[in-house]
């Protein structure tokens, strides 16, 4: 099986055409430290970006680390990184009807459906935040989302085709083998170590299509 660096696949997949698209990437909860290397590589690309976290998924070690293995100076490295904290759902739905008219050329939403999908919000409320939210994230110019691809509220699912119509792409971190946390947590340390679930690229995504090629997401587009 060949094996795929994350940082590699990010850099080969994600250009700066990328980040002027909306963009969500699905998964278990391995997809919030896959997105790390993505907020790194628009912050390499862009001249800002902003990160709204709504459920603590934010690292800043990570993105420290890997500034550090490409000897890039920090301080104004991360003072390209905005970030702002939701912790309620309706700080979620205002955080991205305010960022949708920001300065900043992307946004990354790390997320965002969690405090909507708390067992204390009623399932009416959790369905009516939910659509607005992705209502607002369907006007938006481009962003990037990281989503957990299941919650146990079964909301979440009966609204997830919303979320990803709100998109232009969709790419899915496949479920894989029970090493996977210890593999990303290796790839962190060491960002040149392989990982590799054996996945898979399908459909025409972004004008490059795809074929049978190990790789971490598997893509679809919205047509």
């Amino acid at each position: 099986m060949q094996l795929v660096p994350i940082r590699k696949w990010v850099e080969s997949n994600l250009s700066l055409r990328d980040f002027s698209k909306k963009i969500l990437f699905l998964g278990d909860s391995n997809v919030f430290y896959v997105s790390h290397f993505v907020m790194f590589q628009a912050a390499l690309l862009l001249p800002k970006i902003l990160v709204i976290d709504c459920a603590i998924r934010f690292q800043l070690n990570v993105l420290v680390e890997l500034a550090l293995q490409e000897s890039i100076m920090l301080e104004p490295f991360l003072e390209k990184i905005y970030i702002q904290r939701a912790f309620t759902p309706y700080q979620t739905v205002k955080a991205a009807k305010l960022a949708k008219n920001s300065s900043f050329p992307t946004v990354f939403f790390l997320a965002p459906a969690k405090q909507i999908l708390d067992p204390e919000v009623v399932p009416e409320e959790s369905v009516f935040l939910l659509q607005k939210l992705y209502a607002e994230f369907a006007t938006y110019p481009n962003l990037f989302i990281a989503e957990k691809q299941e919650y146990p509220n079964p909301v979440f699912k009966g609204t997830l085709s919303l979320l990803q119509k709100s998109v232009e792409e969709h790419w899915t971190l496949w479920k894989s083998k029970a090493s996977i946390q210890r593999k990303i947590a290796a790839v962190l340390r060491n960002p040149e170590q392989a990982f590799s679930p054996s996945l898979r690229i399908t459909g025409n995504i972004g004008g490059r299509y795809g074929k049978n090629t190990p790789t971490l997401f598997k893509a679809h587009r919205k047509f």
